[in-house]
């Protein structure tokens, strides 16, 4: 299920010098993962764009290029669709307290 990492996934640039990788779960979320569907390459002006909130990124769609960015940028979708097609499994997490002695 490996998507290229070559150029920008929204507009295309080339230049790999100023391509960054981007987490499409934030990493402070518990169901965050390294895995190649949750990471979008962006070029740094991309990049900018999504952290300003002009770019929205939905997701990753199976395509018959394989798997493709969906994303709405300054209002415009390149995708008619609103939701990711993978949803994560929701992690829950443990607090450890020590037991009360006797």
């Amino acid at each position: 299920m490996s998507r290229p990492k070559v150029k920008c996934e929204v507009c295309g640039e080339l230049d790999v010098k100023i391509l960054e990788k981007h987490h499409i779960i934030p990493r402070t979320d518990l169901n965050c993962t390294n895995d190649d569907l949750n990471i979008a390459v962006l070029c740094a002006s991309c990049h900018s764009k999504f952290h300003t909130g002009s770019l929205k990124i939905i997701g990753v769609f199976p395509s018959t290029a394989g798997f493709t960015l969906v994303y709405e940028l300054n209002g415009k979708k390149n995708l008619d669709l609103d939701e990711p097609y993978l949803q994560p499994k929701k992690k829950e997490m443990k607090l450890l307290t020590k037991k009360p002695q006797k």
